[in-house]
């Protein structure tokens, strides 16, 4: 009983570290801004962003 109690509570720390070692990433929507009638012709569209920190560097990709 003990051995599996054991077992169960180092698979659990081992399993919490690997998620707790990746990078918190961030995840955005872009969407269209309020228009006004010149820009209607320039700005279109939608789109998506993914942001990712390491350590001090914050990497956008999007």
């Amino acid at each position: 009983m003990l051995r599996s109690v054991v077992f169960a509570t180092t698979l659990a720390l081992a399993v919490s570290a690997a998620v707790f070692a990746q990078p918190p990433q961030y995840r955005a929507r872009l969407s269209v801004v309020p228009l006004d009638i010149p820009m209607q012709s320039t700005v279109a569209g939608v789109g998506s962003a993914t942001a990712t920190l390491k350590g001090g560097t914050l990497t956008v990709i999007g």
